[in-house]
């Protein structure tokens, strides 16, 4: 992590990639989880990964397997 700046969006790295994706795993221990992880959020800075957390609110279009389905799916967290 010592280069400054480097980022982890899919392909952006040869040896890490930052997922997109809801931190809910349509479970029953994981549903309707706060988070959503965004690749954005995550760089390097004096040498440390820093991943950045917001509060504002992420929507998207997502697969229910319960509805068997795509619906909105919408989280309040992004890291």
């Amino acid at each position: 992590f010592s280069r400054p700046g480097r980022r982890f969006g899919n392909g952006h790295d040869p040896m890490w990639t930052a997922i997109e994706r809801s931190d809910d795993d349509q479970t029953s221990s994981g549903r309707m989880s706060l988070q959503f992880y965004n690749a954005s959020q995550i760089t390097t800075e004096d040498g440390r990964l820093v991943i950045t957390t917001t509060t504002e609110d992420t929507k998207w279009r997502g697969w229910n397997p319960y509805l068997k389905k795509y619906v909105e799916m919408k989280r309040h967290f992004k890291s």
